[in-house]
C-alpha cells in the first residue's frame, strides 16, 4: 500500500512540476515575506518564557522603580580635581543629557547630590552647583569626594584617578502618551494610565549604547582616557556578535556543502537545487518564528546552521538515487518517480523521527532552548516537504544529460578499504569504543554550568577591557537591587520594623 502511494505520489509530481512549484511559491511567500520583521535579544531576562512568574516579578519591578541596568562611563585622568578637566566633564555630562534617547537620569560628579549640614539647616545640592573657580575651591572639593563613603567605588575610585558617569535608561516606554506625560509631568493625578508601557526593545537598547559611544568618543584623549561597562553596551556587543557570527558560519557552511556536491555529482543543478531548498527551509523558519514574535537569542543561533546540517542530507539522498538511476537508464520521469517510489517513506520517516527528537527541546524552562526545539524541528518538517516536492518538480524541468556510469570511482575504492577495518578488527573495535566512551563520561562528569557573557568576548575587546579594568578599580559594574515588602502603605517610615 506504502509503494503504491509512493508511486502515485511520484508520478503526479513529475506530471504536474509548474502546479508544484506555484502551490509552494503560493504557501512560502507569506512567512518568508515576514524575515525581514525578525528580531535579536540578547538580555538575561531573553531566557525566561513570559509566563515564567521571576520574570513577571522582574517587570513589575522595573514598572516601579525603573531599569536596573546601567552604562557606565569610566575615564581615566591624573587630573580629575583641576578645573579644565571638570569643565570637560560638565560638557561632556550635559551633552549626553540633551541628546541621548529614552533616557532617565545621567549622574556624574556634576550632578551628584552632596547633602550637608550647616547651623543646624540641612542643605541638599549638586555637588558641582557651585562650580570651583580657584586651587582652593578644589582642595575643598577634593576632601569632600574623598571623605565620603557614597562617592567612593561608586563615582571614585580610592586612588582619585578614576571618575564615572553612569547612564539610566528608561525601562518602559509608550509612543501614544510620551508626548502627554511630558506635558502633564509632575502632575501625577493625570497621568495617562490607560496606555500600555512597553519594554525597551534591542533596537532601542542599540540606539542608545550607539548614541553614547558617538558623543563620548569626542571627548576621548590622552588625559581623558574612557572605558566602558554595564550590560546594555555589553549586550549591543553581543548581539553585533551574534549577527556577524550566523552570518559567517551560514556563508562557511554553504559555501563547503557546494563544494561538497559539486565534487560528488559534477553537475551544477546537483548543486544548485540542494542550496535551493536549504535556503528557502531556513527563510520559511526565519519567517514563523518572526510571525509569531520569537526573536534570535545566543542559544538559537545555531538554528540556521542546524537547519542546514540536518537538511542537506535528505536531498542528497534524492539527489544520489536519482542520477544513479537516471545515469542507468536515461528516463528522467522515470528516475524520478522511482526515487521517490523506492526511497520517499525512509526519507520522510528519517526526518520525521529527527524533528521529534529536536521538538524534545520544546518542553525546555529555559525559553530560547524551547524555541530552537519547536522551529528547528519545524524547519526540518519544511526541508523535507521542499525534498520531497520541490525538488523532484525542478529536476524534472531541468534539461540533464545521462553521464557514463563510473563502477568503480575513487570514493567507493575508499570504502571498500574502510570496510575490511570493522569486518576484521571487531573486538579491537569494541574495546577501544568502549574505553573511550567510558572516559568521555569521566570528564563530563567534571562538566561544570557557567552563565557568564563576558568571558565570551575576545580578551581584547572593550567591554572586556572596560568591565575589567572598572570592576577592579571601582569593586564592580554591575548592581543588585532588594525589595524590602513592609506589606502596607508607607510601612517602611515605622521606626519599629
Amino acid at each position: 500500500m506504502s509503494k503504491r502511494l509512493e508511486y502515485l505520489f511520484g508520478k503526479y509530481i513529475v506530471e504536474n512540476p509548474i502546479k508544484v512549484i506555484f502551490t509552494i511559491i503560493l504557501l512560502l511567500s507569506y512567512p518568508i515575506a515576514n524575515v525581514k520583521n525578525i528580531t535579536f535579544d540578547t538580555s538575561n531576562e531573553g531566557f525566561l518564557h513570559k509566563s515564567d512568574p521571576i520574570l513577571k516579578d522582574y517587570n513589575s519591578f522595573r514598572e516601579q522603580f525603573g531599569r536596573d541596568d546601567r552604562v557606565v562611563i569610566a575615564i581615566e585622568s591624573d587630573k580629575i580635581f583641576t578645573i579644565p578637566f571638570l569643565e570637560k566633564l560638565r560638557r561632556l555630562h550635559i551633552e549626553l543629557e540633551d541628546n541621548l534617547p529614552y533616557l532617565d537620569e545621567v549622574t556624574s560628579l556634576y550632578n551628584v547630590r552632596n547633602t550637608r549640614g550647616e547651623r543646624n539647616q540641612l542643605i541638599v545640592e549638586d555637588l558641582l552647583e557651585k562650580f570651583p573657580k580657584d586651587n582652593g575651591d578644589l582642595e575643598r572639593l577634593r576632601e569632600i569626594v574623598k571623605g565620603s563613603e557614597f562617592y567612593r567605588n561608586l563615582f571614585i575610585s580610592e586612588d582619585l584617578k578614576l571618575t564615572t558617569i553612569i547612564i539610566e535608561t528608561k525601562a518602559f516606554i509608550s509612543e501614544d502618551t510620551e508626548s502627554l506625560d511630558e506635558l502633564l509631568d509632575g502632575f501625577s493625578d493625570t497621568s495617562s494610565k490607560g496606555s500600555k508601557a512597553t519594554p525597551l526593545t534591542d533596537e532601542q537598547n542599540s540606539e542608545i549604547v550607539e548614541k553614547i559611544r558617538e558623543i563620548v568618543s569626542k571627548y576621548s584623549s590622552s588625559d581623558f582616557r574612557i572605558y566602558y561597562a554595564g550590560s546594555p553596551s555589553v549586550l549591543d556587543a553581543l548581539k553585533k556578535m551574534m549577527r556577524a557570527d550566523m552570518q559567517k558560519f551560514t556563508k562557511i557552511t554553504i559555501l563547503i556543502i557546494v563544494i561538497s556536491l559539486f565534487l560528488i555529482f559534477r553537475r551544477v543543478s546537483a548543486t544548485i537545487y540542494p542550496i535551493v531548498i536549504i535556503v528557502l527551509s531556513l527563510l520559511t523558519t526565519v519567517g514563523l518564528m518572526a510571525i509569531y514574535s520569537v526573536p534570535f537569542k545566543l542559544p538559537t543561533q545555531i538554528l540556521p546552521s542546524l537547519l542546514i546540517a540536518v537538511s542537506i542530507g535528505a536531498t542528497m539522498h534524492v539527489l544520489t538515487i536519482f542520477f544513479d538511476r537516471f545515469n542507468r537508464g536515461g528516463d528522467k520521469r522515470e528516475a524520478l518517480i522511482y526515487t521517490i517510489s523506492h526511497s520517499g517513506l525512509a526519507i520522510a520517516m528519517t526526518s520525521i523521527t529527527t524533528a521529534i527528537g529536536i521538538g524534545s527541546f520544546a518542553g525546555s524552562e529555559v525559553a530560547p532552548i524551547a524555541d530552537m526545539g519547536l522551529f528547528a524541528s519545524f524547519g526540518v518538517i519544511i526541508s523535507l516537504i521542499l525534498t520531497l516536492t520541490l525538488l523532484p518538480a525542478l529536476l524534472i524541468l531541468t534539461r540533464l544529460k545521462a553521464k557514463p556510469i563510473q563502477e568503480s570511482g575513487r570514493l567507493d575504492s575508499l570504502m571498500k578499504r574502510l570496510a575490511y577495518i570493522p569486518s576484521h578488527y571487531s573486538k579491537e573495535i569494541i574495546y577501544i569504543s568502549s574505553t573511550l566512551v567510558v572516559v568521555a563520561i569521566i570528564i563530563g562528569s567534571k562538566l561544570e554550568t557557567s552563565h557568564y557573557p563576558l568571558e565570551w568576548f575576545p580578551k581584547d575587546d572593550p567591554n572586556y577591557i572596560g568591565t575589567k579594568y572598572i570592576d577592579a578599580k571601582m569593586r564592580g559594574s554591575l548592581t543588585a537591587e532588594v525589595i524590602i515588602d513592609t506589606g502596607e502603605e508607607n510601612g517602611w517610615q515605622d521606626a519599629n520594623r
